[in-house]
Order: C-alpha cells, then sequence, then structure tokens
C-alpha cells in the first residue's frame, strides 16, 4: 500500500513538473524509469529481509534441536546409570545389612558368613565402579556414527537431507 502511494505521488509531481522549464521538467520515460527503480530496490529490500527472517528462524530451530539434544543425552545418562546402578546398589545395601546382622551374633561361622558377605559387596561395588567408568568412557568418545547423526540433524533443520554413501 505504500508503495503505491509512492508511485501516487511520483506521477503527480511528473505531472505538475512535465511542463516546467527545462533545467525543472520531468519527462514520462524519467518517470517511469523512477517507478520502475522503485519497483526492483523495494522487492529488493523485501526479498531480503524474508531471507533475513528465514535465516534467524533457522538459527532459532537449530538452537532448539541442539537443547533438545542435549536434554536427550542427559535423559539417556540417567537412564543408563540407573539401569547400572540401581539393581547393584540395592544388592550392595542388602549384603551389607546382612553383614552387619551376622556379625552382631557371637557365632564364629556368623562371622565367616559376614566376612563372605562384605567381601562380595567390596566385589559387586568394583564390578559396579568399573561398569559405571565404562558408560563414561563411552559418553566422552562418540565415535564417527554419533558425529554423523549430529550432521544429519542440523541439515534437516536447514532443510538439507544428508545422504550417506557408504561405499564411497
Amino acid at each position: 500500500s505504500l508503495f503505491f502511494v509512492e508511485v501516487t505521488l511520483v506521477l503527480i509531481e511528473s505531472a505538475m513538473f512535465h511542463s516546467a522549464p527545462h533545467y525543472l521538467r520531468i519527462t514520462w520515460p524519467q518517470t517511469f524509469t523512477s517507478i520502475f527503480l522503485m519497483t526492483v530496490i523495494g522487492g529488493g529490500n523485501v526479498f531480503f529481509a524474508q531471507q533475513r527472517r528465514a535465516d534467524c528462524q533457522l538459527r532459532e530451530a537449530q538452537n532448539e534441536n541442539l537443547a533438545l539434544a542435549a536434554v536427550a543425552e542427559r535423559e539417556r545418562i540417567a537412564r543408563d546409570l540407573h539401569d547400572v546402578l540401581g539393581h547393584t546398589l540395592s544388592v550392595v545395601v542388602l549384603k551389607a545389612e546382612l553383614a552387619g546382622r551376622l556379625i552382631q551374633r557371637d557365632d564364629p561361622n556368623d562371622h565367616a558368613r559376614a566376612a563372605n558377605e562384605i567381601a562380595d559387596v567390596e566385589r559387586i561395588a568394583r564390578t559396579a565402579l568399573a561398569e559405571v567408568r565404562e558408560a563414561i568412557g563411552g559418553y566422552r568418545t562418540r565415535g564417527l556414527g554419533a558425529e554423523i547423526e549430529a550432521a544429519r540433524l542440523t541439515l534437516d533443520a536447514a532443510g538439507v537431507t544428508l545422504i550417506l554413501d557408504s561405499a564411497a
């Protein structure tokens, strides 16, 4: 609508100065050239503004994908650690309670059983510690597959489809 107001003003101005003295005169070809240039420059400005808006939306989508990926990764780590430690810690607690009860008795056989339970607790705890270290070590070394998946997600956000040719 603003464009049409400007074109109307240029036409009115051209009509007013069409019959003016030579140094102030505006010819119709000059008028149409001005309108053409206004159209091209205005259209270019609109196009580049739309491009900037699209770029901003793409950046926002990428940032959102990164945030969602971080949340998903934290949730996966939490699930994995729960799977690794949940059962193991329950067993450790039960064996430690049993060993404590056996130690309170005066029977030497119970003391030997308590020592065996404590040895089991130590073995189970060391195994759990190794499993946690292995799980955490696996997160630190992502590997090629994880890097390709991250690249695919970024390209998807940009509207580009990743085609992986494993033969190449």
